[in-house]
């Protein structure tokens, strides 16, 4: 049984995934400084948020040069 799975193709017009990948990694962060300052995250789940906040940072290459 051979089942063709459709694709999705399309064209980054101007950086647009590129933009919008920030919006949300923006948005993101935001919640994340947001709960831990609000003390809404126990200490172990702001850890593991702070890391994923630190991997979107370098994924998006505004980590600072050491």
């Amino acid at each position: 049984m051979g089942a063709s799975l459709p694709g999705v193709m399309f064209e980054d017009v101007d950086g647009d995934m590129d933009a919008r990948r920030r919006a949300e990694a923006d948005w993101m962060l935001d919640a994340i400084v947001g709960a831990i300052a609000a003390g809404k995250l126990p200490p172990d789940d702001a850890c593991a948020w702070a890391k994923i906040a630190a991997c979107e940072i370098e994924l998006l290459g505004l980590a600072p040069a050491a």
